[in-house]
């Protein structure tokens, strides 16, 4: 008993094989280099000097700093580091500083147990990098990383295993050897993984709340102003991606609504609070869409008009607009079904308020009086505040910055701006000729993708339109449509290029590269299409995975939900517990294996070949060469080299002559 304690605190205490200590911190900077994305550039840059001056204390023998000056460091980088994430959420200062920890812990690694320790940290660190990202390329990063972090454990491990060996015997042995060992261990671990991918049920991201404030950078807001909207086209940051279940919209038709402005103090338009609103009672079936919306700071959703029903629990408003139950801190899945032909009403409460015109634009207000006096109907109105647009106004990401009275500023002097401008000025008119109005926020458009047949549209796609109620129903008016026709016909992207504000916070943007490059385009599409399925059947799997369960075992109740999970695990670790305590010779080395298998086949042929308990290798090799003269030759070439080989077990050049030899040998049997 104190002989097998001595051993284990020996073997703790122990310092790695070289080959497993660079193996080791190999995995370590795999494990942080996401992390570098996340962390404050300073923190990066110590991180990177300290990985390279314990690579360089592992190649080249530098000596170990003292310790005070460590001490010293390690409250030093631990206090700053405190100190600059506060601004930050939570859960991502204590990733930063389990980074950090880790890093300094590599300065004092010295033991098997320090190694431990380490690569038990790498393993949290892993799954932290989910919490930033879960595109295809940071999955298969991650695979890569934990292949890494096994094939360490595997090095660590095998040096315990075989005892105190030489390091050039350790180093020699543990190059490749433990990537394939790791390699194997994941591929005996795929089929119980693909199983818990399918049964197990999901359990909600918690960790995902405190990540709110980085989430959502871009989007619209809850409010609207001259100019907002403008800065979207800074941002190529993914809004959302919708799949349709038959045709795709027509192009012209692809209004997304996100909100509707009703209020409208002047300066800015704003929603109102009081809509009433019911839930969707859900959906059986994936709709006539689907919608993967990014994550962003409120729960607003972007829907055609007029939704009919969507994923249940979603939230449809008397505006026709649709809200999730809590704002979008993860990527959401909801699938919505239009209504072609849907009966409009609007209360007097509704239509009283679509109305309302706060006072001042004095010139806006007298021209409109001057139509209405000239007898102009609603819809003339309509057509002559399009004309004016078409005929004396331009379309521009730089506009001159509105003051005072902005409508009549834009509409009488400055006659330039983007979609919120002219939607404004549309909206506030058209309220003043006695046609209740509200202005939409959404988005117009997205690109197309071929190769999986979805729409992708991007924070610039961002728009601002007006609905009018004329004829007893609300009908869309677009003045932007008035003066940039190929904004709505072609695209953003086509007819802003060139304009200095768009894509600016992304100069080295790939859609700008991709004017010089046209192969690029095509390889961001097959990529995006990679990531799209990886969303919409990896990551998006739990959407589905009551519906399949469903149709697998019918209704679904507690007690089958528990016995789908444990009877396969109970299934798996049964088959492992008979695989390892299965009946099996035992052999002490795979020299005597092999030398089994060899008697076996000889002795198919005649018996008398067979090997006896109490021969030797070398007894029963001479037998052999008796038997079988033809054969002398290969059986003692491959009896002197299994000698070689049993004498001296951490030479591969010995082992490796074993193995030719036998191998030749089984060719001539």
């Amino acid at each position: 008993m104190s002989l097998f304690a001595h051993q284990r605190s020996e073997s703790k205490s122990a310092l790695p094989a070289l080959s497993a200590r660079r193996w080791l911190l190999f995995s370590t900077v795999l494990c942080m280099l996401p992390q570098a994305l996340n962390m404050p550039v300073w923190m990066s840059v110590v991180s990177g000097v300290l990985l390279v001056y314990v690579g360089l204390r592992l190649n080249r023998g530098l000596a170990e700093p003292p310790r005070l000056l460590k001490v010293l460091a390690v409250l030093v980088i631990l206090a700053t580091a405190a100190l600059s994430v506060l601004d930050r959420s939570m859960l991502l200062g204590l990733v930063i500083l389990l980074v950090m920890a880790n890093t300094l812990k590599l300065l004092e690694f010295r033991t098997l147990r320090d190694a431990w320790v380490i690569a038990l940290v790498n393993c949290f660190i892993i799954a932290a990098a989910y919490l930033f990202s879960t595109s295809m390329l940071a999955g298969a990063y991650g695979v890569v990383s934990i292949i890494v972090l096994l094939a360490s454990l595997v090095a660590l491990h095998s040096e315990v295993q075989s005892g105190a060996i030489n390091e050039v015997a350790a180093a020699q042995s543990l190059r490749w050897q433990p990537v394939k060992t790791a390699g194997l261990l994941l591929l005996q671990a795929l089929p119980l993984a693909a199983l818990m991918f399918l049964v197990f049920p999901r359990i909600g991201p918690l960790w995902s709340l405190e990540l709110g404030s980085t989430a959502g950078r871009t989007g619209l807001s809850d409010s609207m102003a001259p100019g907002e909207i403008s800065n979207l086209l800074r941002s190529d940051e993914m809004a959302f991606r919708v799949s349709f279940s038959g045709e795709p919209v027509a192009e012209p038709e692809r209004y997304w609504r996100a909100m509707t402005f009703d209020s409208f103090d002047g300066q800015r338009w704003r929603i109102d609070a009081a809509q009433s609103q019911s839930q969707l009672s859900g959906i059986s079936s994936s709709g006539d869409y689907q919608v993967i919306a990014e994550p962003a700071t409120s729960s607003w959703l972007i829907a055609l008009t007029p939704v009919r029903t969507g994923t249940q629990g979603l939230k449809l408003f008397a505006d026709g607009t649709v809200r999730a139950p809590e704002p979008l801190q993860q990527r959401f899945t909801y699938n919505l079904a239009s209504e072609v032909d849907t009966k409009e009403s609007l209360s007097k409460e509704a239509y009283r308020r679509y109305l309302q015109v706060p006072a001042g634009n004095p010139r806006a207000r007298a021209l409109i009086d001057q139509w209405l006096a000239q007898g102009l109907t609603k819809s003339q109105i309509v057509k002559a505040i399009l004309q004016q647009y078409q005929q004396r106004f331009s379309y521009t990401l730089s506009p001159a910055r509105l003051q005072g009275d902005r409508v009549d500023e834009f509409f009488f002097s400055t006659r330039e701006g983007f979609c919120e401008h002219f939607a404004s000025a549309t909206g506030l008119m058209l309220r003043m000729a006695g046609i209740p109005t509200r202005v939409v926020g959404g988005y117009l458009g997205g690109e197309w993708n071929p190769y999986s047949q979805y729409l992708l549209i991007r924070q610039y796609d961002a728009h601002a339109w007006v609905e009018a109620w004329m004829d007893g129903r609300w009908q869309r008016i677009d003045p932007t449509a008035a003066v940039a026709p190929e904004r709505v016909r072609d695209g953003v992207e086509n007819l802003l290029q060139q304009s200095p504000g768009y894509l600016a916070n992304q100069p080295l943007n790939i859609l700008n590269l991709e004017r010089q490059f046209a192969l690029l385009a095509e390889l961001r599409l097959r990529y995006q299409s990679l990531n799209y399925n990886w969303h919409r059947w990896v990551l998006g799997y739990d959407s589905q995975q009551e519906d399949l369960l469903q149709d697998w075992l019918g209704n679904l109740n507690y007690l089958k939900s528990v016995l789908l999970i444990l009877l396969p695990v109970t299934v798996v670790l049964l088959f492992i517990g008979w695989w390892l305590l299965r009946a099996r010779p035992l052999y002490r080395d795979q020299i005597s294996l092999d030398t089994e298998r060899l008697s076996d086949r000889v002795s198919r042929q005649d018996p008398n070949l067979a090997r006896s308990s109490d021969e030797t290798l070398q007894q029963y090799s001479q037998r052999l060469c008796q038997a079988l003269p033809e054969l002398s030759e290969v059986l003692s070439g491959w009896s002197d080299a299994a000698g070689k080989a049993q004498y001296d077990v951490s030479s591969n050049a010995n082992m490796k002559h074993y193995k030719r030899s036998l191998r030749k040998l089984r060719r001539r049997l």
